[in-house]
Parts: structure tokens; C-alpha cells; sequence
């Protein structure tokens, strides 16, 4: 058997399945998904495409289509791996009743190619890659955010979905009946290894969700280039207001025409935050600062030390690229 292909599926089912006694079911607003899981499906069981049923081929683009396959023999072979993929709760005397549905174990104790196949397609049904614009009101500027998010509703899923990313590195958020991943790490990370389904789009237009049927995979990589490189200062040292707002949105509208073109984004470096550096580069570049807190510092062997030389030794001790204006900026508020 193909595990990944079984990955895919029942990730799918798990998210946007269901299933009965002799019908297995998809619905999803996007065919890119549809088309996914079908075709997995098809190569596991070795099934007829023309044994598929489903309204995906005459609804609109942006209609939610189902698919479905009628088997008693397929759904029989399917529950094997899990009790059921039934994950909608019954309301029982003004109770909650979640079925005994899991990951199944194959997929759970299979290696990181495998459970990265499962969150690739879990998160591109149900979960999202989330861009929203805060305003630090203490600091009197923008910084723009973002995370991946898998929705899951059933607590016994949501605990599976945390362990296996867990086991794989990353360090997601509980949150009501979803996981976050918001470190700037782990959404790189997330970006580099695993990522969304090929051509799969943003179809949910919450507040947080700035850019609605636009490719999951590339708003995922404005995020990773807003985390590590920030924004212009004119942009982000500004007042609060609507029109400063849109101005960042038309920015990262541009950032995003880029990438769907193909083509480059310059890696400059505008982040300035303080949480930009750990505790421990932080402690390390505040050793240079002398008692006045001027610009002007010597190291042991008493010459003097620009602060560009400050980011050459940074760089040299810690790996990571950071401009001068960062040192400035820690020296300036500290």
C-alpha cells in the first residue's frame, strides 16, 4: 500500500470527509483538493474514475463540491485504519458526543515525510496561513503577523494533530478548536518542509485572511519574508490610522505580485523589533554598549568599533544577518 497516498486521504477525510456504511464523501470549495484526493484514492485501491460521483464539474468556482465514491467493500478497508473519519459531534441532552476517530497508527509512527504529507494536506483543507496588521500602541508602529492554522474541532484529533507536530520540531498553539503555529521558526520551518497542496487557495475570508483565492503556498511565503525581514520603517514608524493601514496592504499586495510572478524580493533587512533577537544575542550585543550609551564603544583591545563592524561579529558569533541600524536600535532603548 502507498502510505503517502493513504496519508492524503485520510487527512482529507479527517478535515472535509465523512463517510457512511457504503459511501465515502469530499467536499471542498476548491478543485485543486478535489482532484488531490481523488486521485489518491484512485491509486490506493486501484478504483475506475468513472466509478466517481460528485457536482464538481458543473458548480462555480467558488461553491463547495463534493465528491464521493459508493463502496461498502472501500469504506470497510478505510475504517481499519480508524474507527471512523466521522469527526462531527452529536448533541445528546445538551452534550457534545465526539466519535472514536484518529490518526491512523501507519501514518502516526511512519517517518517525517509521512506525517508531513498528512499535515500538507490536512492544513490545505481545514487550516489556513493567516496575514493581519497590528498596531503596537507602547511603540507607535505597525507589524504585521501571521500564522498557519489547523482547525480542529474534536479534542481527541486536535491532541493527535499537536503530538505529531510535536514530533516533528514545531511548537504550535492550543487554541479553541484550533493549533497555531506562530513563531517565526517554526512558519519558516512549516514553509521550507511541508507547505500547502500545489495551487490550493485561500477560501476562507475571515478578518484575519487579508487575501482571499490567492495561492495558500504563496501568501505562506510573504509570511516567511514579513517575519524575517519586517517592513520599510516609513511604512511601520507611523500613526494609527486607515490610510497608513492601506498603505501597508498595497505594500504587501505588491510583495505578493512578486512571488506569483516568480520573481525575487530583496532580503533587507527593516525588522527592528526587540523581540528580534533571542535573550542571548540580546545580553551579547549590550555588552558593547559602554556606560554613556553613545555610539562610541571599544572592545578589549581598547580600539574603536563601528557598528558595522558590530554586525560583521554578530553574524560571525551567531549566524544571522542583522544591519546596523538593529544595533543602534538595541543600544537606543536599552
Amino acid at each position: 500500500m502507498n502510505i503517502k497516498d493513504l496519508a492524503i486521504v485520510t487527512a482529507g477525510l479527517l478535515s472535509d470527509g465523512s463517510h457512511t456504511d457504503k459511501v465515502v464523501y469530499f467536499n471542498n470549495k476548491d478543485l485543486t483538493l478535489i482532484e488531490h484526493f481523488k486521485s489518491s484514492l484512485k491509486r490506493i485501491y486501484n478504483l475506475e474514475d468513472k466509478r466517481f460521483g460528485g457536482n464538481w464539474k458543473r458548480l462555480k468556482e467558488h461553491d463547495i463540491k463534493r465528491v464521493y465514491f459508493c463502496s461498502k467493500e472501500l469504506v470497510q478497508k478505510l475504517t481499519k485504519f480508524s474507527p471512523t473519519f466521522t469527526t462531527k459531534p452529536l448533541h445528546i441532552d445538551n452534550k457534545k458526543i465526539y466519535p472514536d476517530c484518529k490518526i491512523p497508527n501507519i501514518i502516526v509512527n511512519s517517518t517525517p515525510k509521512i506525517k508531513e504529507e498528512f499535515l500538507r494536506m490536512y492544513a490545505s483543507c481545514d487550516g489556513d496561513v493567516e496575514v493581519h496588521i497590528r498596531y503596537i500602541t507602547k511603540e507607535k508602529r505597525y507589524d504585521p503577523r501571521g500564522n498557519v492554522c489547523f482547525i480542529v474541532e474534536h479534542p481527541s484529533l486536535k491532541k493527535q494533530v499537536f503530538e505529531m507536530l510535536l514530533s516533528l520540531g514545531y511548537s504550535p498553539t492550543l487554541e479553541r478548536g484550533r493549533l497555531r503555529l506562530c513563531k517565526k521558526e517554526d512558519i519558516i520551518k512549516y514553509c521550507k518542509k511541508v507547505g500547502f497542496v500545489k495551487g490550493c487557495k485561500i477560501s476562507n475570508s475571515s478578518r484575519r485572511v487579508h487575501f482571499y483565492w490567492h495561492d495558500k503556498n504563496d501568501v505562506l511565503l510573504l509570511l516567511s519574508y514579513i517575519v524575517c525581514f519586517g517592513i520599510p520603517k516609513p511604512l511601520s514608524k507611523v500613526e494609527k490610522s486607515e490610510e497608513n493601514k492601506s498603505k501597508i496592504k498595497k505594500y504587501l499586495s505588491s510583495l505578493l505580485d512578486k512571488i506569483e510572478k516568480g520573481k525575487k524580493l530583496d532580503n533587507l533587512k527593516h525588522k527592528q523589533r526587540r523581540n528580534f533577537l533571542n535573550s542571548k544575542e540580546k545580553k551579547w550585543l549590550l555588552s558593547w554598549k559602554n556606560k554613556q550609551g553613545k555610539f562610541v564603544i571599544y572592545n578589549k583591545n581598547k580600539f574603536r568599533v563601528t557598528t558595522i563592524k558590530i554586525a560583521e561579529l554578530f553574524h560571525e558569533k551567531f549566524g544571522k544577518d542583522i544591519d546596523f541600524t538593529t544595533v543602534h536600535w538595541y543600544w537606543r532603548n536599552r
